[in-house]
């Protein structure tokens, strides 16, 4: 996540001055790689979870990722809103707005996993949740895949 998270503000920070943002479509096909990694994390948190009574590694690394996911969306936010007038892909920008909105309920799911994780024995309505997490973690990634997609062979 931290690798992910400054592929984006290298992004971020590439997109200064720039019409076309050409390297920035190979960056973003570097992220959506990086996002496919990203989500076998979770899906290992899940496996790991059946039969365990404390979680506790479990329990950090969840809510080490729950911080980087709020960080990861505000730099979305800002690519976001640095999109505006520029000369292409201008689907897409829609796309990564609706895409940034999906990350801010995407990342108040974790936050809730962590919370109610303290205290309890067998979590078993948390494993599902965390497994309908993952579920929603591949469909992002597919959006992310789409955008990268499109992106080729248009203006910006």
């Amino acid at each position: 996540m931290v690798e992910h998270r400054s592929v984006l503000a290298q992004i971020t920070a590439k997109a200064h001055g720039q019409t076309g943002l050409s390297r920035d479509h190979t960056s973003l096909a570097q992220d959506t790689t990086l996002m496919v990694q990203h989500r076998s994390v979770p899906a290992q948190i899940t496996a790991k979870a059946h039969g365990q009574t404390g979680l506790s590694r479990d329990r950090t690394s969840l809510a080490q990722d729950t911080t980087s996911m709020v960080q990861h969306r505000s730099v979305l936010a800002q690519i976001t809103a640095k999109a505006q007038g520029q000369t292409g892909l201008s689907r897409d920008h829609t796309s990564l707005a609706q895409d940034t909105t999906s990350m801010v309920q995407h990342r108040s799911v974790p936050a809730e996993i962590t919370a109610k994780a303290h205290g309890q024995t067998g979590l078993s309505r948390d494993h599902t949740s965390l497994a309908q997490d993952t579920t929603s973690m591949v469909q992002h990634r597919s959006v992310l895949a789409q955008i990268t997609a499109k992106a080729y062979g248009q203006t910006g």
